[in-house]
């Protein structure tokens, strides 16, 4: 109630954008404060805007929940990037590129921003110039550059799903459930359970085929 009411004055003075970033990884009282500010914000000049990453695990799923399905909130989920997109951050970052270097780096990202960086700075530790002549180079340390983003990831997860994204890998695409959950050393309900939260933290692909 007490910060309910600094928000309020704050927004007496002009209005106020509450900026939160990785709301994933808030703690249950600043989740539910949230909550109740969000209930009251009628006739105040405030806007929250938070980011939020599905999958992690340790989310309050039930907070996360109130605030996403509030009438008041949008929710907007961005779609990967284009390759044109990733052009121009390959041209930021490297200079001109070559059409065949922008397509390589789009191909192996999948056009998520996060990895796109990612393997710009290791191209660019690396001295791999955005020539045509050089996209070999690209297939050759794109896959180490997103391997730390999904290490990280698991690293957060249960033993049990680190088992199935291990059994997938070793499978390779389309592996079947089955024979998933016959590598990991676990039941298919479990398995199954584990793809689950591994799409969500968008290790395993949504919807298609199974696999990375």
């Amino acid at each position: 109630n007490g910060l309910h009411h600094l928000v309020v004055n704050l927004s007496d003075r002009g209005p106020l954008v509450l900026a939160i970033d990785d709301l994933h990884w808030g703690d249950s009282a600043s989740l539910r404060f949230l909550v109740y500010l969000s209930r009251r914000l009628t006739g105040l000049r405030v806007l929250i805007v938070a980011t939020v990453r599905t999958g992690e695990v340790g989310t309050d799923e039930l907070l996360l929940g109130e605030l996403a399905s509030d009438a008041e909130t949008e929710v907007m989920r961005p779609h990967a990037l284009t390759e044109e997109a990733t052009g121009s951050l390959v041209h930021e970052r490297l200079g001109n590129p070559a059409a065949a270097f922008v397509s390589a780096c789009h191909a192996v990202t999948a056009g998520n921003p996060l990895l796109i960086r990612q393997l710009l700075g290791a191209l660019e530790a690396n001295g791999v110039r955005p020539d045509a002549d050089r996209v070999d180079e690209v297939r050759a340390i794109g896959p180490r550059a997103v391997l730390r983003t999904v290490l990280s990831r698991l690293a957060r997860m249960p033993a049990s799903t680190v088992a199935v994204a291990r059994a997938a890998a070793i499978l390779g695409e389309q592996p079947g459930l089955p024979a998933l959950a016959a590598v990991a050393g676990t039941d298919e309900e479990e398995a199954a359970d584990a793809v689950a939260r591994l799409a969500r933290a968008d290790i395993l692909r949504a919807e298609g085929p199974l696999g990375f």
